[in-house]
């Protein structure tokens, strides 16, 4: 270290930093059968998270995680940030991390259509504050998805963003909107295949302009009783040919998640879920979703769960199949 950074943290010098370790560990039973009637059984480590977050001082702190999910994600990092506070109320954040663009929260065992098309892993700097309950974030960075003009000339100049305003009364309710400008750079739309195995170059989702998305979000907890909601959506079209060639119309998509969970004693919940997509078959989305979760909490941090999932495909004309698929899946979880 130079002696004029030595100085520059003189002043915030503080006790040897302390680490938090947190961590959750996930293993499912699934049976299921699909569209086509074909049965499925699996057991697997769904996932395993392990989170480092210390105080380097009063003012700077860093975060560090990372995952694995078997048979979607390898082991990696996950997460890598660091947090300068620039005010008591403000602090700038820099590093990979989740955007702060939708909430995602569930009652379920699976993760919600919302989820599966908004969830975006970007490296980013991101200003946020928070005061008497009213919070909000603005952000940029530079998304995999390009252009189709800037492809075009080579170029990759596009910077994409995105901000969050919400009100929130710890544990009892929240409610918050989100806009990021372009959706194509979530990670689901990241992902997608046109089934054209001798492409040698993935182009990362191009699109011919950028398409908008927006999220709004409630939860709200009665006591015993729970409520969230949330709406996910591009606010443009894709144009035909849109990531990848995968858009084949104009498409719109968007998705909505619905749920409510009642306490039926302290250890005990059950919750039910309605979802539904639309537009949303090129992403390999279910039209709509109906489940419901029994969870216990075993002991302190552990819980089992149990949910019970009917999807139904788009329509044949819709490019799906019209029929309908099932899953039963048993998770044993732990928190620490």
């Amino acid at each position: 270290m130079t002696g004029v950074a030595a100085l520059m943290l003189s002043p915030l010098a503080m006790a040897e930093p302390v680490i938090d370790i947190t961590g959750l560990v996930e293993v499912e039973a699934v049976s299921a059968e699909d569209y086509s009637g074909i049965n499925t059984n699996d057991i697997t480590l769904a996932t395993a998270w392990l989170s480092f977050d210390t105080e380097v001082n009063e003012r700077v702190s860093a975060h560090v995680a990372f995952l694995y999910e078997e048979d979607a994600t390898d082991l990696g990092l996950d997460e890598g940030t660091l947090t300068v506070g620039l005010s008591r109320s403000m602090s700038l954040t820099a590093g990979k991390m989740y955007v702060p663009f939708g909430r995602f929260d569930t009652l379920m065992v699976s993760d919600p259509q919302t989820l599966a098309m908004g969830e975006t892993v970007e490296s980013v700097l991101m200003l946020s504050g928070e005061r008497n309950g009213l919070y909000g974030s603005a952000y940029l960075f530079n998304g995999d998805s390009d252009e189709a003009s800037e492809v075009a000339k080579g170029e990759n100049t596009g910077i994409s963003g995105g901000v969050n305003l919400g009100y929130t009364k710890e544990d009892v309710y929240d409610v918050g909107i989100s806009y990021i400008s372009n959706i194509a750079d979530s990670d689901a739309l990241q992902e997608l295949d046109d089934g054209n195995a001798a492409k040698p170059v993935h182009t990362h989702g191009v699109v011919k302009s950028s398409v908008p998305g927006m999220s709004a979000y409630i939860y709200f907890d009665f006591g015993r009783f729970t409520l969230l909601g949330e709406h996910v959506s591009a606010i443009e079209t894709f144009s035909n040919g849109d990531l990848d060639g995968t858009v084949n119309n104009k498409e719109q998509p968007s998705a909505k998640n619905l749920e409510v969970g009642v306490g039926l004693t302290s250890d005990l919940t059950f919750a039910v879920a309605y979802q539904s997509t639309r537009e949303a078959q090129f992403i390999g989305l279910p039209e709509m979703v109906l489940s419901s979760t029994l969870a216990y909490e075993v002991a302190e941090g552990a819980t089992i769960a149990a949910e019970l999932a009917n999807m139904k495909d788009y329509g044949v004309s819709d490019g799906g199949t019209g029929e309908n698929a099932t899953s039963v899946t048993v998770q044993l979880a732990v928190e620490f």
